[in-house]
């Protein structure tokens, strides 16, 4: 309790309650946060993809996937995705800040939040 901040331990060597609500939880507030904006940001291509109203092409969303891996083969895999997804998000990274506007530029194009993201699917049968 002491460590979650919501006791403290007085001079006098008593406890006092700081927060008297608390949920449980193991998860980090940073990762909650990414994984709810990777939600999203996933949720808004396929929202963007579906909308037959669209006013622009749709967006890039795929997905490899096989049903049929051994457990050898997923552990080199996941080596796989570790190395090679992490040299294709610096690639996207460097190309994304090469492209960046300057900030003390004044443009008539307005800004947009432009990314890619990358996951690793893992199901046990």
């Amino acid at each position: 309790m002491l460590q979650q901040g919501l006791i403290e331990e007085t001079d006098g060597g008593d406890l006092r309650v700081l927060k008297r609500d608390y949920v449980y939880t193991t998860l980090d507030p940073d990762i909650i946060d990414q994984m709810s904006v990777s939600l999203h940001d996933h949720a808004t291509t396929l929202d963007h993809n579906l909308n037959e109203e669209r006013k622009s092409p749709t967006r890039f969303e795929g997905m490899a996937d096989n049903a049929r891996i051994s457990s050898r083969s997923a552990r080199t895999f996941m080596q796989l995705i570790e190395t090679r997804g992490m040299e294709f998000l610096n690639e996207m990274d460097g190309w994304l800040s090469a492209h960046e506007t300057d900030e003390n530029k004044t443009t008539s194009d307005r800004e947009v939040r432009m990314g890619v993201g990358i996951y690793l699917i893992h199901d046990d049968y």
